[in-house]
């Protein structure tokens, strides 16, 4: 969620900083003057508006910094929540990145969170409105739904179109296998015998099932002619996890922790391949191929972990030698290797012979230029451990070569 925040934060640094380059809208005054009469309702809008232009006034003063300070803050948490709501519903870091980037450039939202009007606070009720279904019917909690009447009836405070959303919201729920929760009686008046019976029902056991999650994009380019091939293509890509068939979890009360990036997690991969047909004639010309491939990625990532805890666990026996500290100061899979580059190279030489037979001649070359690459479990990231940060095995092999022949017929 950093990059989220830190989307977040450059929306609100964005409406702070031109907060004062457009005078004071007409709206704004006439809100103003509702909050110098303060009621529970007005002609044409609801009281919520003129309170918080109360509060703006006689908390931040009469500056237009002051009076769009609430304002940039609701934009700058809709873009957060917006985040927040494509995590709910499985997105990675990726999808909650492109949704926050997606509220936090919408034209007309710039518009909203500039003036202290109604249409600043709207969008962010509307959107923690909806995070509120999404949570209840992911976990199947009624007591969301208090959540969302809470701030639906917030949003009726502060506008009525308000209730075109809780039509439309009311309306799919009947529509969609989700009217369940419009059958259940009588929770909500019976607390202690709702609360007896979660202690029979709600039992939450941790299996190895894990979860997957990836985004990526791809650009490529080919160039195809007769003599040469050449292709590049280039991946940005974001793979996460939460735990795996072989990993002890870090809480068994809550395997949340665990998510972040998995083992094969490379956000940058290069490729890039050529194969030239050598133009030439005559016996010793004709026939010669040289391809090669070039393939450049992001290390992938590796946990650090605390001397104490060798295999990784916090499931582990306290005794005076060994404490019981956190197995990873910062989470899981946080560091990472180094990159991994190499290139292999192909030379191929192809006799002709009668009645259309073949016979192909190659030597092949692996890891050109000999780099050494490692596998992140090759790294080291035990605090306190002499090799700490280093690759110590897990090395991919160095320059290979190899000799071949093939006969077509």
């Amino acid at each position: 969620m950093k990059t989220v925040l830190l989307i977040a934060a450059a929306k609100l640094l964005f409406h702070l900083s031109t907060a004062g380059r457009y005078g004071i809208f007409r709206d704004e005054l006439y809100y103003l003057a509702c909050a110098e009469h303060l009621d529970w309702g007005y002609v044409d809008q609801p009281p919520l508006i003129a309170v918080i232009a109360w509060i703006a006034r006689h908390v931040f003063g009469d500056s237009l910094l002051g009076l769009r300070l609430l304002p940039a803050i609701a934009g700058a948490a809709l873009v957060w929540l917006a985040g927040m709501l494509a995590r709910e519903m499985g997105g990675g870091r990726f999808a909650q990145a492109l949704a926050a980037v997606s509220v936090a450039c919408v034209p007309i939202y710039l518009v909203f969170h500039h003036w202290l009007t109604m249409n600043a606070v709207e969008p962010l009720i509307w959107t923690g409105c909806i995070w509120c279904i999404v949570r209840a019917i992911r976990t199947s909690d009624p007591r969301y739904w208090l959540g969302f009447g809470a701030l639906a009836g917030l949003g009726m405070e502060n506008k009525y179109s308000m209730a075109f959303f809780i039509v439309g919201a009311v309306t799919g729920l009947m529509l969609s296998p989700e009217r369940r929760f419009f059958r259940s009686r009588g929770r909500g008046r019976r607390p202690v015998g709702r609360w007896k019976r979660q202690v029979a029902h709600d039992l939450h056991a941790l299996t190895n099932e894990g979860r997957t999650w990836y985004q990526g994009i791809r650009f490529g380019v080919q160039h195809r002619t007769n003599p040469l091939l050449v292709s590049l293509s280039y991946t940005y890509s974001d793979a996460e996890d939460r735990l795996n068939h072989w990993e002890i979890p870090e809480d068994s009360s809550n395997p949340e922790l665990d998510h972040a990036d998995s083992a094969s997690n490379t956000p940058h991969n290069f490729v890039a391949s050529a194969t030239w047909n050598i133009p030439g004639q005559g016996a010793l010309l004709e026939g010669w191929r040289v391809s090669t491939v070039v393939h450049a990625q992001s290390g992938n990532p590796y946990s650090i972990r605390y001397a104490q805890d060798l295999t990784g666990t916090t499931q582990v026996f306290c005794t005076a030698q060994r404490t019981c500290n956190v197995t990873t100061p910062e989470g899981r899979n946080t560091a990472r290797g180094a990159a991994v580059r190499f290139a292999d190279l192909t030379v191929t030489r192809t006799f002709t012979l009668p009645s259309s037979h073949r016979v192909e001649f190659r030597a092949d070359v692996f890891n050109l230029f000999n780099n050494e690459n490692f596998a992140a479990d090759g790294y080291i990231g035990i605090i306190g451990n002499v090799n700490y940060g280093k690759p110590t095995s897990g090395a991919y092999p160095g320059r290979q070569f190899q000799f071949g022949a093939i006969y077509r017929f």
